[in-house]
């Protein structure tokens, strides 16, 4: 996906924009809880970090950690 590509080659700019495009979507049409939310939430906080947005990383990396605790404990 663009988003790792674009993280992949150090354009983190370019990463933010469609990692964030991309968890919107995500976010309209799956659960909160879903996988791919919490992955892409994961993504965004390397992303936030690698930007030296540290506070920012660590709150999605949190956000996206309780969220994918909280999955697969119902299961």
């Amino acid at each position: 996906d663009m988003g790792k590509a674009a993280r992949a080659a150090g354009d983190y700019g370019k990463a933010e924009q469609a990692l964030v495009e991309a968890l919107a979507l995500m976010r309209r049409h799956r659960a909160e809880d879903d996988d791919f939310v919490t992955a892409a939430m994961t993504e965004l906080a390397d992303v936030r970090y690698r930007q030296s947005r540290l506070a920012e990383a660590e709150q999605l990396f949190r956000d996206a950690l309780r969220l994918s605790t909280r999955r697969h404990q119902d299961r």
